[in-house]
């Protein structure tokens, strides 16, 4: 086909957000970041949970994240050495390269202009350095519980302010003497941060050291996260966290969050519940640690993965840190190497199952509702395939809970599809393509409920604008969808079993397809060249799985062939976007679940990679949840967040072949989606707070800003 890679785009059909009246009573209790095209001042709403901006110094040019002393990275005596399968820009363990500097703070981040590596407000201990960041503490000092003083209180990273305290208000607290004379303003905190960033090796010495900071001074770990994210969300969550829960035992200096053992009495549940310090919890993510990210069962030290997913919830989302709350369910775990392990911190049994097992995580959500809440929020993070769609399909009407694996993954795909209609050679509605997964598990299962569920709208809405009576049935939708598992095309009378979970995507194949399939029932050559799918879906952690072979029986059978390798991390990706695009002329609409740097086309043009991340989507469907007080997560709230998370995608991001907006922008999409999502809630009858007035300013107002 002589169609050309460089993307030409229709207009995107969808209305910009409706804007309403704000209602103070509505919104997260805490503060936002403005995107940059604002102009609107930024206030608080809720002056218990603000700080007031520290003064601005003037913006000074400066590499971050390229310090190294004699151009080398420094080494440990003893590195750890993670097992974890670097990505591009990741080295060892998985870490962000520190290379090339960011020109500035990133524009849709909005706050400060500039971090210099020196600040006016680094001056000693003058009265000039006093007076320069006496907002900055003073702010500190009014969010500091009362009796919270002298060295407890520089032991609170929750509250503590550090260098940022003045002279006086030293004084005040029981500090003097405490701290180096020298007073500081946050920005000058936050060069310090990166400038070490720099000086460590990349990987988990940098996790380590970000934790510390966190430790310390949660303002100051939020204010660097946010003023330089993309470099900052590999290091605190994928793909440096799983090299992080691998070395948990090791790396493990103090604990955050909760462990609730079942080896324990049902009744220590509840006394580890009140003994959270933190009684006003928003938002729990929960894991058992069994299958965490592709690395397997590692049971108690899956621990990294809910506190990394929280801190995307805070700087993705707004969700102030302070209501938040990680937790892990210990039951035991079945990895013999690690039970082995002397520094394993977890049960030293295999795990618990059945009823027992049941019977715990049961009595933990009564108890979460009992402490927190009837509106808590709790995500199930990383539970594996025999438990997650089962635990999800049981609790999900009596709270409200979500699984980000299935449910998160869904709608950032459903989205990058979605996105992909708009561009030109690709068949403008969902219902009228097909769609290959290769993998049957609980993500590609969760995927094609939302792809279907898409085709029934779109099937709805069509009837309605012509006076009819809608044509596509559940059934007919979900029979556009085919899956190829481990045994074969998961299809009506084939040998293998096809589990419950998979069987109403049992296909009914005529005589010729199944022949030439079950010839050959594992090949994913042969089944792309029989059902000709419009769109190919990587759901399997086989790497090379879309051999060349493949992708070029999609470029033949398409135009533009839809391509979405979404396994995790790089080493279990089923393709490179540089492969996909050799193999297909360049006419690829590409995604992927690991990062790829930008490739070439044939026509000279070049293909921008879209990363489908789950941070997408969580982070902000969790504030709307909470802004609405939602009472359950039902799949149309993520069909809502899909849709909001392809509008936000650019003509300009879709002309390089991107299905996704950049990963810069995340925080402002975060908030566009919690007021779709609040929103879609209320018109659901689920939410039990007022938010027919909220509109998007309203939210980023409510959203949690350390940079002021």
């Amino acid at each position: 086909m002589a169609a050309t890679a460089a993307a030409h785009t229709r207009p995107n059909p969808r209305p910009p957000a409706t804007a309403f009246i704000a209602t103070p009573s509505v919104g997260l209790p805490l503060v936002s970041l403005r995107p940059a095209t604002s102009t609107t001042p930024l206030r608080a709403r809720d002056p218990s949970h603000q700080r007031s901006p520290p003064p601005t110094p003037a913006p000074v040019p400066v590499g971050l994240f390229c310090y190294a002393r004699n151009g080398r990275q420094p080494s440990r005596r003893h590195p750890l050495r993670a097992t974890m399968s670097p990505t591009p820009g990741v080295s060892g363990a998985g870490a962000v390269s520190v290379d090339a500097a960011p020109a500035g703070i990133p524009a849709a981040l909005g706050g400060v202009a500039a971090v210099g590596a020196t600040s006016a407000a680094v001056v000693g201990n003058g009265a000039k350095a006093a007076a320069a960041a006496a907002p900055a503490a003073a702010a500190a000092v009014a969010t500091a519980p009362a009796g919270l003083t002298g060295a407890a209180l520089l032991r609170h990273g929750g509250y503590s302010a550090g260098l940022r305290y003045t002279t006086e208000q030293r004084a005040a607290l029981g500090l003097t003497g405490l701290l180096p004379p020298a007073v500081e303003s946050l920005q000058t905190q936050v060069a310090r941060v990166v400038r070490r960033m720099g000086d460590l090796r990349r990987g988990l010495d940098q996790y380590e050291y970000l934790a510390s900071v966190d430790a310390a001074d949660e303002r100051l770990f939020y204010a660097t996260v946010l003023t330089h994210l993309t470099e900052i969300m590999p290091l605190i969550y994928t793909p440096v966290v799983g090299a992080a829960c691998q070395n948990y035992g090791r790396l493990y200096v103090r604990p955050r969050g909760l462990f609730l053992s079942i080896a324990s009495p049902l009744s220590a549940i509840t006394e580890a519940l009140s003994n959270w310090p933190e009684k006003d919890v928003r938002v729990i993510v929960m894991t058992d640690g069994e299958r965490i990210l592709g690395l397997g069962d590692l049971g108690a030290h899956g621990h990294g993965i809910p506190v990394g997913k929280l801190s995307l919830y805070t700087a993705c989302g707004g969700i102030h840190p302070r209501h938040t709350l990680p937790i892990t369910l210990d039951t035991g775990t079945d990895n013999a190497e690690l039970r082995a392990d002397p520094a394993y911190l977890g049960n030293r049994f295999p795990r618990v199952r059945g009823v027992a097992y049941d019977t715990f995580v049961s009595a933990v959500l009564a108890e979460i509702v009992a402490t927190f809440g009837r509106h808590v929020l709790c995500q199930f993070e990383d539970f594996a395939q025999a438990n997650a769609a089962r635990l999800l399909v049981k609790h999900r009407e009596s709270y409200t809970t979500f699984n980000d694996d299935i449910q998160g993954t869904a709608a950032v795909a459903t989205a990058g599809v979605l996105a992909a209609l708009r561009l030109n050679g690709v068949r403008p509605q969902v219902r009228e393509h097909t769609f290959l997964f290769l993998g049957a598990g609980s993500a590609g299962i969760g995927i094609a409920d939302l792809l279907c569920s898409q085709m029934l709208a779109e099937d709805a809405a069509a009837a309605a604008a012509a006076g009819t009576a809608p044509m596509l049935t559940p059934a007919a939708a979900r029979g556009r969808c085919f899956f190829l598992d481990s045994k074969g095309i998961v299809a009506r009378g084939r040998a293998a079993p096809i589990s419950a979970e998979k069987a109403p995507y049992a296909a009914t194949l005529d005589a010729a397809a199944a022949a030439v399939l079950g010839a050959d029932p594992k090949s994913l050559l042969t089944a792309v060249q029989t059902l000709r799918p419009t769109a190919l879906i990587g759901v399997s952690t086989v790497h090379g799985a879309f051999t060349p072979a493949v992708l070029g029986a999609m470029a033949a059978a398409n135009e533009r062939p839809l391509v979405f390798a979404l396994s995790n991390p790089t080493s279990q990706s089923e393709c490179t976007a540089a492969e996909a695009v050799a193999a297909t002329d360049g006419r690829v609409v590409f995604a992927s679940g690991s990062p790829f740097p930008p490739v070439p086309r044939p026509d000279g043009s070049t293909m921008v990679p879209g990363q489908g991340n789950n941070a997408y989507v969580f982070p902000g469907l969790g504030a709307g949840v909470v802004l609405a007080g939602a009472s359950t997560v039902p799949d149309a709230l993520f069909l809502t967040a899909a849709r909001a998370l392809a509008a936000a995608v650019t003509p300009d991001r879709l002309a390089v072949g991107a299905v996704y907006p950049p990963i810069e922008e995340v925080r402002h999409v975060s908030a566009v989606i919690a007021l779709a999502v609040a929103h879609g809630a209320a018109e659901m009858g689920i939410a039990t707070r007022d938010v027919g007035g909220l509109t998007l300013e309203g939210v980023l107002d409510s959203m949690y800003d350390p940079l002021r």
